[in-house]
């Protein structure tokens, strides 16, 4: 799929659905932790930090080419929830889509996560060394490029039990399709998380924008 086509579906994702997370991070301050209520609608969405927010700052972006979050990985876990409003949320049609660049080649791999209200994952998949992982998957039919932006559009169907997963990485693009749920129940949160230092100690920097989760609209 090529990229121009890539671009157009994530901004189709937008039409007949309500957005229930949004941010941007555009009217922050730079060098600063993000706001735990993003600005904007809609009203009711958070941004949570579990670890040291020090790590997790509103910064500017050159190759998103706007304000970021840049998440640091440090000595401790650290994991970054977005949690739509209205939520935890039992059945429906959501998506889910963001823009991102991972900064090191060697670096460690973060895990993007779809959460029940228990933590559970119903889906997650971790970019690591230029591939990406999908957990109950296996390995993405392509991987990403360090310091390149790449975008990411989830699917997530809880009334059929699936979801699909598109990324696009330059010109180059590919996508999984009617994936069954990992069986974690309801959807309250995506979580970007880096592990602990405990075992090794390379570097991790990955950089977040655009980040949206809609309903679909019945």
């Amino acid at each position: 799929m090529p990229r121009s086509l890539l671009l157009a579906c994530l901004l189709l994702c937008g039409c007949n659905h309500t957005a229930l997370f949004q941010d941007n991070f555009n009217t922050e301050v730079l060098g600063t932790t993000p706001s735990s209520m993003p600005p904007g609608d809609p009203p009711d969405d958070e941004l949570a930090i579990t670890g040291d927010a020090g790590m997790v700052t509103v910064a500017d972006s050159g190759q998103l080419d706007s304000y970021a979050m840049r998440i640091e990985r440090d000595e401790q876990a650290l994991a970054v929830d977005c949690i739509p409003q209205g939520g935890p949320h039992g059945s429906g049609n959501f998506v889910v889509r963001f823009v991102a660049v991972s900064e090191n080649e060697n670096a460690a791999g973060i895990t993007v996560r779809a959460l029940s209200s228990s933590d559970a994952p119903l889906l997650a998949f971790s970019l690591i060394g230029g591939a990406i992982k999908v957990q109950g998957f296996g390995a993405f039919p392509i991987g990403y490029v360090a310091n390149q932006e790449h975008a990411v559009l989830l699917g997530i169907d809880l009334d059929a039990g699936t979801y699909t997963l598109l990324v696009g990485n330059g010109e180059d693009s590919d996508s999984i399709d009617s994936v069954p749920l990992l069986p974690g129940g309801d959807f309250a949160k995506l979580r970007f998380s880096y592990p602990a230092t405990i075992v090794e100690a390379l570097p991790g920097v990955y950089w977040v924008d655009d980040i949206v989760i809609s309903r679909a609209n019945d």
